[in-house]
């Protein structure tokens, strides 16, 4: 039975709250390239479901400005409103508005000294994951990443599981000796193709959602003072300590998804 060698992060929602900093972002572009458009929670939510800014920003117009995207012009839109978020996100990073999620330190730590490997799966550039490693977890944190995939890195976005493949290949591992760790649909879609179980922390934008094929749907990996919640899990599964989800909670759902797995259950249904 394969036993958990590394543990794989989504960023964005996972290990940083940056979600409702996107938007922010967006909306400022908006309010800046002069265009009266604004995205509201709901509208954000479901544009969630797209793997990408340039490609959210793209399915938005078209189902809502069409005609923009008519033209040699439109490329030029799409370049100068993502181009403007971009510069209002790190705005917002660099001013230390994007909070950590909770527990996240803690398992990072945990994981280190454990000798456990960390990778990152995002869809977000590297330099941009990068950054907010550096500024909501520690500068050095991406050094302590033995596989960082960004944007850049893979071939097809999430659901497509192209870059929970390549995690696991650049980790030198079987996809069944990790865990991914995720907040979307999408996300756990991606994990659960290329073989890696997943565990989901939600965030207001994705709780609710369906996450079938996870090993557990936690509301966070929680803190002392803020215990986790578990929303959804098979019957059978150990339940997470009182506050914190540890390691040894993650190396113990790890192997039951790994059995169940090989018995034929499907972790979630």
């Amino acid at each position: 039975m394969p036993t958990l060698k590394a543990l794989i992060f989504d960023l964005d929602g996972t290990i940083a709250e940056t979600e409702e900093a996107h938007r922010e972002a967006f909306n400022r572009a908006f309010t800046q390239e002069g265009v009266p458009w604004r995205w509201d929670a709901p509208t954000w939510s479901g544009l969630l479901e797209i793997a990408g800014g340039r490609n959210r920003l793209t399915a938005w117009l078209a189902a809502n400005r069409p005609e923009l995207l008519k033209g040699e012009q439109a490329p030029l839109l799409l370049d100068r409103l993502h181009g403007a978020k971009d510069r209002l996100y790190r705005e917002i990073l660099e001013a230390g508005e994007i909070p950590l999620r909770p527990g996240i330190r803690a398992l990072v730590a945990e994981a280190r000294a454990a000798r456990l490997r960390i990778a990152l799966a995002t869809t977000s550039r590297r330099a941009i994951a990068r950054r907010v490693l550096e500024r909501c977890l520690d500068p050095q944190a991406p050094e302590w990443f033995h596989a960082f995939l960004g944007h850049e890195d893979a071939t097809y976005r999430k659901p497509h599981p192209d870059i929970y493949r390549r995690a696991a290949a650049r980790l030198r591992l079987q996809p069944e000796e990790c865990l991914a760790i995720e907040d979307s649909a999408i996300g756990v879609a991606s994990a659960v193709g290329a073989g890696v179980p997943v565990l989901v922390t939600v965030t207001p934008y994705s709780e609710g959602h369906d996450f079938g094929g996870a090993v557990a749907v936690l509301s966070d990996l929680g803190e002392a003072q803020a215990p986790c919640r578990l929303l959804e899990a098979p019957s059978d599964l150990s339940p997470p300590p009182p506050a914190r989800t540890d390691l040894a909670t993650l190396r113990r759902w790890h192997r039951q998804a790994v059995k169940a797995k090989r018995a034929g259950r499907a972790s979630l249904s």
